[in-house]
């Protein structure tokens, strides 16, 4: 028997007590015949029949190979058989691995005990194997033998989670359910705050359904609980799903066509520059076995449509499981309408009321929140106190129509009011405050009672702050809310509207609302159930439900006080993060974070102050252009320069955007065409402040693009003498450089990006920074000044990380390159010393930067690839062709982390910079305005 590393292969019958009630007298015949059919398989592999108990057979081998090769061999034995009618013999099988030593005759081994788990995971015909059993094991097996991942699973016995796959060989099925056993991660689903009361059927029909159908869609109105429930069921059938449960929720996309990137995103698909959004997540989910819950689909039903469509024929093991309020009419959907939880009967007595779902639901929430709640029979007045009284909560649930979000807030109510009091409130103004609209389902009228009567309990301040922080569409913080709900300057507007919600708004004018008190104001809204609290690594951000943001949006749009709210606060984002704004770091992190909102109130804007929705619009093509999102970026600003076409200066800079990331792609006509376009305007109206050279900068480059550094050199030289802004003077200043480094001249390259990093230096900008530093690193390297072009290059490395600029890091890694490929720059030793380890360093951080360029949508000029091509070749006359190979395979795998190390390692060197001095070289550089 084999000693120290033991695989074992545990058997086990799968139905077998269901296979010895239908054969009877013949199970023994069965049994023993499977019997045969495994000890032969272990035989002839090596291996060792160690235990018989029941259907079950243990069986140990010295290698993995060998017991897979076993394993493959007796399932297709056991396939092959010709068993009797209705008595097919399927065993499922666990391979694993660990320390064993052999003892009276047995093992006392935790690896056996282990097998066993594994084993219960399998299905019959199935063969699932550790890990620990797998590696080198597939090739040995035999031709054809490959393991296929399972996933990461919590199975018993096992202290961590552990990888799991399936072994699949020619005779074999391939085709299984999920393992029986739960993922350890693969989910984004948040965890369920409150328990789900009154969906047992409905969540017993998702998870029958689910396994079996594509396109499943929860459709039901507003509020009834379609995201509460999709994401239980979710929770519930996660152990089936080996790629992993998504959540989607497409409620913050403002534009149709970014909903394929939500999706995306959402997966964690990383996205391809030059890639569009849905191919990027078909290939990351061809080969998955997913499910992915897409919530709140109603706002862009037709683009979700398309977008499902696609995926389901591009990804066949993937399904879809939506929620929207009607359906998404595709072949392959199968519908579940989601009603509102069952109401007791008028005149049920008290154990029937408080057994129905609805009154379940309001009363554990109200418990939450008043828990000495009682639901009796004798309080059944308006006047009640703590009792609820079973006949007014019964009263108050119809009135509501069982609707859960309904129910909640009412719920939440009963903090400072009795259910009858509650029920009262619904009941006053109701001939007032009921929509009217025969078209509105009945149930979205008694959500607007509900609704409405809700911000009528508010306090004059909270109405104003509900209905401004409407203008967020995705989550929010303390400060934004100070800036839409602060100032109180036009509070007023709303009482020229009368009724309820205008009177109201006009007792809140005329003073302006502290930090301090609007953060009382977004708590006190929580604390109403009426905003959203989202913690997170950042702090505690805010939302509101998508019903009760159109609600309130709906109010300040009558109240006068949309637009002026909009305005305001779109002032607000253009200071803090708007295309004026410097770029320093956290600056595309802050803006990524407030995009849905920006995106939000550009469409607002577009109606009444459509200078400013450019400007914001501006920022959003400035955010693409910062994370690199170019191909996406140029869909998207295309389209607003379609639709915001006022003749503004800020329209100038939205085309000169739109062009710089045509540029960008590559695409040089359609850039000429559209910096052409912004200068005709520009005639007419003038450049942005912000943006003053934007049409020479984007021009120059399309020269460059173009082959013509001259023509580049002499729109930049014409530009200065205009007498532009400092930062614009800084663009023409790196403009004019590039276009004398591609004319040959060298000196006065080098006194343009002097120029340039002094320009920036005053104006802080860390982004314009960053380049400045690079382009005297990549003009001191060619002229023999390896030393600064190192220290420069550090501290342009040192700007770049801190912004987040993955181009600015794959030209770094470019440079350090160049460098570690040179003789006499004190690098060229590199991490493994001698001629040749400097040139084997080189190959790896070209290769690296050409990977991240790649990935990021970006390629080098054609001299920088020139003088790299011929770094590579030099590498390669040291190395030889088989190493140099070697080093390209190094350097292309290389992670990003590792290979910014890498360089940093030979920046320092060749600029004979200590550990650590980066920041340093970075920060008196700037001090100095130059090196």
């Amino acid at each position: 028997m084999p000693s120290g590393w033991v695989t074992f292969v545990l058997t086990d019958v799968e139905g077998s007590t269901r296979l010895l009630r239908r054969t009877g007298a013949r199970w023994a015949d069965l049994l023993d015949r499977h019997r045969a059919l495994l000890q032969g398989a272990w035989t002839r592999h090596g291996g060792v029949e160690v235990d018989r108990e029941g259907d079950g057979c243990l069986a140990a081998f010295p290698d993995p190979a060998a017991a897979l090769a076993a394993c493959a061999h007796a399932q297709r034995s056991l396939g092959g058989e010709a068993w009797p009618p209705g008595a097919r013999v399927r065993v499922r099988m666990g391979v694993h691995a660990g320390l064993a030593s052999p003892r009276g005759g047995g093992y006392v081994a935790l690896a056996v005990h282990q097998a066993a788990r594994v084993a219960a995971a399998a299905h019959g015909g199935q063969v699932v194997v550790t890990e620990q059993a797998a590696p080198g094991a597939a090739g040995p097996a035999g031709p054809g033998t490959a393991l296929l991942p399972l996933g990461r699973f919590r199975v018993r016995d096992f202290d961590a989670p552990l990888r799991l796959l399936q072994l699949t060989a020619p005779g074999l099925e391939r085709r299984f359910p999920a393992v029986r056993a739960l993922p350890a991660e693969g989910h984004n689903l948040p965890g369920p705050l409150t328990g789900l009361t009154g969906r047992r059927r409905e969540l017993g029909a998702l998870e029958a359904l689910l396994p079996g159908t594509r396109l499943l869609t929860v459709v039901g109105t507003g509020g009834v609980g379609k995201t509460r429930l999709a994401v239980e069921a979710g929770h519930r059938v996660a152990a089936s799903w080996p790629d992993g449960v998504w959540l989607v929720d497409l409620s913050p996309v403002e534009d149709a066509a970014l909903v394929p990137a939500a999706v995306a995103a959402a997966v964690g698909v990383a996205g391809v520059p030059g890639v569009e959004p849905q191919q990027d997540l078909h290939e990351h989910l061809r080969a998955a076995r997913a499910l992915l819950v897409l919530d709140g689909c109603e706002p862009h039903r037709a683009a979700v449509a398309r977008s499902v469509r696609d995926l389901l024929d591009a990804c066949p093991g993937v399904h879809v499981l939506a929620t929207s309020r009607e359906a998404l009419h595709l072949p392959e959907e199968r519908l579940l309408r989601l009603d509102p939880l069952p109401l007791p009967a008028p005149g049920a007595p008290a154990a029937e009321v408080a057994a129905s779902p609805a009154v379940q639901l309001f009363t554990e929430r109200a418990r939450q929140v008043r828990p000495d709640l009682e639901l009796d029979a004798a309080a059944g007045t308006a006047g009640g106190g703590a009792g609820g009284g079973a006949a007014v909560v019964a009263d108050l649930c119809r009135r509501l129509d069982g609707l859960p979000l309904a129910l909640e807030i009412a719920a939440a109510r009963t903090a400072v009011l009795s259910p009858a009091e509650v029920l009262a409130g619904l009941e006053h103004g109701r001939h007032l405050l009921r929509s009217r609209d025969v078209t509105r389902p009945p149930r979205q009228r008694t959500v607007q009672d509900l609704l409405d009567w809700s911000v009528r309990l508010l306090e004059p301040d909270e109405r104003v702050a509900l209905r401004r922080v409407s203008l967020f569409s995705g989550p929010f913080g303390l400060e934004a809310a100070g800036a839409a709900v602060g100032d109180a300057a036009a509070d007023a507007t709303g009482s020229a509207t009368g009724g309820a919600t205008g009177g109201a708004t006009g007792g809140a004018t005329g003073r302006d609302r502290s930090g301090e008190e609007v953060a009382e104001l977004v708590w006190s809204l929580a604390e109403k159930s009426l905003v959203v609290p989202a913690p997170g690594a950042g702090g505690t951000r805010y939302r509101l439900l998508e019903l009760v943001r159109d609600h309130a949006r709906g109010l300040l749009a009558a109240d006068g006080d949309l637009e002026g709210s909009a305005r305001r606060l779109g002032r607000w984002y253009a200071r803090r993060l708007g295309p004026a704004r410097t770029e320093g770091p956290g600056w595309a992190s802050a803006l990524t974070a407030e995009l849905d909102t920006v995106r939000g109130l550009v469409a607002v804007l577009a109606r009444s102050d459509e200078p400013l929705a450019q400007e914001l619009a501006c920022a959003v093509a400035r955010h693409h252009l910062a994370v690199q999102s170019l191909r996406q970026g140029a869909a998207e600003v295309s389209r607003l320069a379609q639709e915001l076409t006022a003749p503004t200066p800020a329209r100038v800079g939205l085309l000169t955007a739109l062009a710089d990331l045509h540029l960008r792609l590559g695409a040089v006509d359609p850039a000429e065409r559209t910096v052409q376009r912004a200068r005709e305007l520009r005639e007419r109206t003038g450049a942005p402040a912000w943006d003053d050279v934007g049409v020479e900068k984007t021009t120059g480059e399309v020269a460059l693009r173009r082959g013509d550094p001259a023509r580049a050199a002499r729109t930049a030289r014409h530009a200065l003498t205009a007498g532009p802004s400092p930062r614009g003077r800084a663009r023409l200043q790196n403009l004019l450089g590039l276009a004398l480094v591609s004319a040959g001249d060298l000196d006065g390259a080098g006194a343009a990006f002097r120029a340039e990093l002094e320009a920036c230096a005053l104006l802080g900008d860390e982004a314009l920074l960053a380049h400045a530093h690079g382009n005297l690193a990549e003009l001191a390297l060619r002229t023999g000044r390896w030393a600064q072009a190192a220290r420069e290059q550090l501290a342009c490395l040192r700007l770049a990380l801190a912004l987040g600029q993955r181009g600015m890091v794959a030209y770094t890694l470019n440079v350090a390159g160049r460098l570690a490929a040179l003789p006499g720059t004190g690098a060229d030793g590199g991490a493994d010393g001698g001629a040749d380890g400097g040139a084997a360093v080189a190959v790896r951080l070209l290769a690296a930067a050409d990977e991240l360029l790649t990935d990021s949508g970006l390629a080098l000029y054609d001299g920088d690839r020139e003088v790299t091509d011929r770094a590579l070749a030099a590498a390669r006359a040291v190395l030889g062709a088989a190493a140099h190979e070697r080093a390209l395979r190094e350097g292309r795998a290389l992670d990003v982390a590792r290979a910014i190390a890498e360089a940093e390692d030979v920046l320092r060197t060749a600029g004979g910079v200590g550990t650590g001095a980066a920041g340093a070289v970075g920060t008196s550089a700037v001090a100095a305005g130059g090196v």
